[in-house]
């Protein structure tokens, strides 16, 4: 009897929740990642690990916000002001401190244009000047503006960056130090900003090279600021590498008679 009782249940049972899943019907959205089901882990010989999805999501991420600090994440071309530039004759037909500014900031535009409209081989810029000079802002710009017209892009403060790889290295962590680089030799636009502004020793050097050259074998469009020409950074760095920026970059000097960052501070 007891038997019977049970069995009668466990027919209401599944009839109960069959008829809730006929009237309320849910639509199971498939995984994206069918390594882990889009959990971020999975089990191999019986130890946990992070799935390689999640570090896709991390670099998907960097290239969104292309790791541009907040006060130049929403910085565009009209912010760029030529205002802090000089219009003085320099002499010997090289124009003036503005003019420069100008032409830099055309040749910042036509590169947006370039990339934008499909040119992934276009040539890319390497642009030094004094400390001060719009530099960085110019970079952000031209990472914003590309952002703005779903380009990827990667904006890295080199200094920055050699201290991850070192950090990485230290913890003995080569896979994390290839995934590293890798991300930033194959970002399809690569902006780094304050190179030069460093103690290379020879590993750190050799990093800078390697992003470079496999940029100039790929021909994959590069924008440099630095506070050195390329003869300075030859002896700060290494020859073969501003070599190689050669033929990755034009070179384009922006100045400014005063820091524009003074120059702000003294207005207000």
């Amino acid at each position: 009897m007891e038997n019977h009782i049970g069995r009668k249940m466990e027919e209401i049972r599944r009839a109960v929740e069959k008829r809730a899943r006929e009237e309320s019907p849910v639509t199971e959205t498939p995984a994206d990642c069918p390594l882990c089901g889009d959990r971020g882990i999975v089990y191999e010989d019986g130890q946990a690990r992070v799935c390689s999805c999640m570090q896709q999501k991390r670099l998907e991420t960097m290239f969104r916000h292309a790791r541009i600090s907040g006060e130049y994440r929403d910085k565009r071309f009209g912010d760029f002001s030529l205002d802090y530039y000089p219009g003085t004759p320099l002499g010997d037909g090289q124009g003036s401190l503005k003019s420069r500014a100008r032409d830099c900031l055309a040749a910042a535009r036509r590169f947006v244009d370039d990339v934008s409209s499909g040119d992934l081989n276009a040539r890319g810029m390497y642009i030094y000047g004094s400390v001060g000079s719009g530099k960085t802002l110019l970079a952000a710009c031209i990472a914003n503006e590309l952002i703005h017209r779903k380009v990827g892009v990667l904006f890295v403060v080199v200094p920055d960056l050699l201290d991850e790889l070192k950090a990485t290295f230290s913890l003995r962590s080569e896979k994390e130090e290839i995934t590293l680089m890798d991300s930033i030799r194959n970002a399809p636009v690569l902006i780094l900003d304050d190179l030069g502004m460093h103690n290379y020793s020879e590993w750190t050097a050799g990093r800078i090279y390697n992003i470079v050259n496999y940029r100039v074998n790929q021909g994959l469009p590069t924008v440099m600021t630095s506070n050195f020409s390329l003869g300075e950074l030859a002896h700060h760095l290494d020859e073969r590498t501003s070599s190689r920026i050669v033929q990755l970059c034009k070179v384009y000097r922006l100045e400014v008679d005063q820091d524009i960052r003074v120059k702000r501070y003294l207005v207000r």
